[in-house]
């Protein structure tokens, strides 16, 4: 009886062992918030306050109800599901409270605000499966307004679009080019003035064209992660057991793959690294199989100088499928030294559980070893029956040859000093134009120089011309009037104008001919200080801005 239950209890502990290891897995790989131990699925919809109709690309952000310090942190670990509706983690045991408030393109929120100046929302207690909260009403902006913000958005979008820390210095320089490129197209191209919703609507519209574009530019700029990819990515191969290598597989520039059976026996190896120096392997994911009831990391790795290892095992499956054995490991690493830099490649692993592959290659390479033989001794007897003919040759061919010898010994002195001759004079044909190509290439040097010199002084020039604006404006009845005085030199004068002195300014109108003096901004408040500045252009070259003028209107 002792022993039995010396057995039962050795169980009992093992279950337990591997349940908190589970537990603790799954718990260290969520991340939720802190006191939810369950998920609700929570709908919410927002709504446009005047005509009810559902905004389909507004954001709901939720908040922790009981005001930390001065703000409602931000509830973490909250996920979108395709459907709309929100994974919120909740507390089982005890009621849940969040606010919750939504934002929105071209939208705004009216209800209070807390000390962060976000919406303080609505109240919502979290539990079950699903619940619907209620609906938020969001009031849309002014045409103008919404077009305003829209611009803001779309510069701060292109702007903040790509990581540059994740790019090499002459990328960065190609990603500040694209950026400034698109920002002034939107500068040039999308004036606010006094706007109807259909007028917004319609450069909104253009406006996301433009941040398409640049994106769609941006993206073509390569990391610096995918150039280290394409310069080293012939030190890593796997080599199998009957000791062919198979490289990396190139999907797109700086991206590499390759797919095995986990069935096959090999090794990965690094060619190049320093004598000495570490390889560390690194994957993002765990795989494994089982191997008579026992769970068994799946290692394929084996080299002299590894540390790490390639497909973690420290996370431990109570119980896994032959089929979780296989898949792919996306961003999968090895780190080493390589002429005293450290170098890092990354490539995916597909693991596939196809036998196939590995059947037919054993039955080729027993196929290959017995024809091997056969040609070996086919090879033998055909190599004795050329040896005794070639002896015979060979011995016919000696006399001759010994004549002939000495003839081409005689032509061989002559011809050497015929060859020492063409060498010198080939020489000195080499320096003659080895000077030549450098005095070219600081000629070229130069007029590149000089060119580039004369562009910008030229531009300079053109913008001493045009700048020096004076501008002068009147009040009218809802209306101001603005003069200033002609630059010949110009293509064209751009007029800002701002309700404060000194920020604020938006380009209002945009003259496409110097002979044009005057302009009358029209539909403006009675009673109401404008200001205004102006600057004159010429292709893509700006004078400076005028003196800002204002006026208060009648």
């Amino acid at each position: 009886m002792s022993v039995t239950k010396g057995k039962g209890l050795q169980r009992l502990i093992a279950v337990a062992l591997v349940f908190v290891m589970v537990f603790a897995q799954c718990f260290c790989a969520a991340d939720v918030y802190a006191e939810g131990d369950a998920v609700c699925k929570v709908t919410v919809v927002v709504k446009d306050k005047d005509t009810g109709e559902v905004i389909e690309n507004a954001e709901v952000i939720f908040t922790d109800y009981y005001r930390s310090g001065t703000e409602y942190p931000v509830v973490e670990g909250i996920t979108r599901n395709e459907d709309g509706t929100y994974n919120v983690p909740y507390d089982s045991e005890y009621d849940s409270y969040y606010r919750y408030y939504a934002v929105a393109p071209g939208y705004k929120d009216s209800r209070g605000k807390d000390y962060n100046g976000n919406p303080q929302g609505a109240k919502i207690v979290v539990g079950g499966d699903s619940m619907t909260a209620s609906a938020i009403l969001l009031e849309k902006l002014p045409a103008s307004e919404r077009l305003q913000g829209a611009i803001s958005d779309a510069q701060a979008e292109i702007e903040n679009y790509l990581n540059k820390d994740d790019y090499d210095n002459d990328q960065q320089a190609e990603i500040d080019e694209i950026i400034k490129k698109y920002q002034d197209r939107i500068d040039t191209e999308i004036e606010v003035g006094e706007e109807t919703e259909e007028t917004a609507t319609a450069k909104i519209e253009a406006l996301n064209e433009i941040v398409a574009a640049a994106k769609k530019e941006l993206d073509a700029v390569n990391t610096s992660q995918e150039n280290i990819n394409e310069e080293y990515v012939d030190d890593i191969t796997f080599v199998t057991a009957r000791g062919e290598e198979q490289s990396l597989k190139r999907e797109a520039y700086g991206k590499f793959s390759i797919k095995l059976s986990r069935f096959t026996k090999g090794t990965f190896k690094v060619s190049g690294n320093d004598e000495d120096t570490n390889v560390n392997w690194n994957a993002k994911k765990g795989m494994f199989y089982q191997s008579a009831g026992n769970v068994v990391p799946f290692e394929i790795i084996d080299n002299t100088y590894v540390k790490g290892e390639f497909l973690g095992s420290k996370a431990i499956a109570p119980t896994v499928d032959l089929s979780q054995a296989a898949g792919t490991i996306k961003d999968c690493s090895v780190t080493y030294t390589k002429n005293g830099k450290t170098v890092t490649v990354t490539f995916d692993l597909t693991i596939t559980n196809d036998t196939k592959d590995e059947s037919i290659e054993a039955l080729k390479d027993a196929l290959a070893e017995a024809l091997a033989g056969k040609a070996e001794a086919e090879k033998i007897a055909a190599d004795a029956l050329e040896a005794l003919k070639a002896a015979e040759a060979e011995r016919d061919a000696a006399l001759a040859a010994k004549e002939e010898a000495l003839a081409a010994k005689e032509e061989a002195l002559e011809a050497k000093s015929e060859a020492e001759a063409e060498r010198d004079a080939a020489l000195a044909a080499k320096e003659e134009a080895l000077a030549a190509k450098a005095e070219a290439e600081k000629a070229r040097d130069e007029a590149v120089a000089a060119q580039k010199a004369a562009e910008k002084a030229r531009d300079a020039a053109i913008k001493t011309s045009i700048s020096g604006l004076s501008l002068t404006v009147k009040a009218g009845t809802k209306k101001a009037y603005l003069s200033w005085n002609r630059k010949s030199n110009a293509d064209g004068y751009i007029i800002y104008r701002s309700t404060n002195k000194t920020s604020g300014f938006v380009k209002i109108k945009t003259i496409k001919s110097n002979s044009t003096v005057e302009y009358t901004n029209y539909n403006l408040k009675s009673n109401k200080t404008y200001y205004y500045k102006i600057r004159a252009y010429k292709g893509s070259v700006y004078g400076s801005y005028s003196t800002v003028k204002y006026v208060k209107t009648r």
